[in-house]
């Protein structure tokens, strides 16, 4: 059967919704099966060996989890940037940096994951500071991909804006929103960074509700 336009809508509708539901459960389930608590971005190196220690039976099932969730959120984006398009059937800019900092986002998570499964593989070799060192490079990689995803939130803000394809308390909101995560992320061990944190997925449920209800408008010639 061919895919039509309403058929990739809800695709990229449920992809979006994947993404979170993946994500949060993820999130939640290292506090609800690991009994050492997860150290702050600044943490001492012995904390982080022992919640290295903790979860590494876990580590490679989350982080296999963490790409799937990822993949979702790309057919999400890219199914998003189409919708942005312009009257006359080309990407618009906006579109287009959705599309790029989307994979800006995927590639940085990429890198993260990397790092996070080396220390998996060679759990046995670790010690307290090159257990700190490889949970600091990873988390300061995870900080960008918040500068990455606060891009698409203020993108898509943008293009919903010019192109008239959301509701405009919506893309409002993702401009706010992702204006407010960038300058937050700045300061990542303060926690201002968790309001606009939520508020992105609030948006994204929002966003791909729409999507799978077809109601988010195309612009057309």
């Amino acid at each position: 059967m061919a895919m039509t336009e309403r058929n990739w809508s809800r695709l990229g509708g449920g992809g979006g919704l994947f993404f979170v539901v993946v994500a949060f459960g993820v999130v939640l389930s290292v506090p609800l099966t690991v009994s050492t608590p997860e150290p702050a971005f600044d943490g001492p190196a012995r904390a982080w060996l022992a919640y290295a220690e903790a979860t590494r039976g876990s580590l490679i099932p989350r982080t296999v989890l963490g790409v799937l969730a990822f993949a979702g959120f790309t057919l999400y984006t890219a199914v998003l940037a189409v919708r942005l398009r312009m009257p006359d059937g080309r990407l618009s800019v906006p579109g287009i940096l959705v599309l790029i900092s989307s994979g800006v986002a995927v590639a940085l998570y990429s890198v993260t994951a990397g790092i996070q499964l080396a220390g998996a593989f060679r759990a046995s070799d670790l010690d307290a500071t090159t257990t700190g060192l490889l949970f600091g490079l990873a988390n300061g990689v995870f900080v960008l991909i918040w500068f990455a995803l606060a891009g698409v939130l203020v993108a898509a803000g943008i293009g919903g804006l010019q192109q008239k394809a959301l509701p405009r308390w919506l893309a409002w909101l993702g401009i706010v929103t992702g204006i407010a995560w960038g300058g937050t992320a700045l300061v990542p061990t303060s926690y201002l960074w968790l309001l606009p944190y939520l508020l992105f997925f609030v948006w994204l449920i929002v966003v791909s509700v729409l999507l799978l209800r077809s109601r988010i408008e195309t612009s057309t010639p």
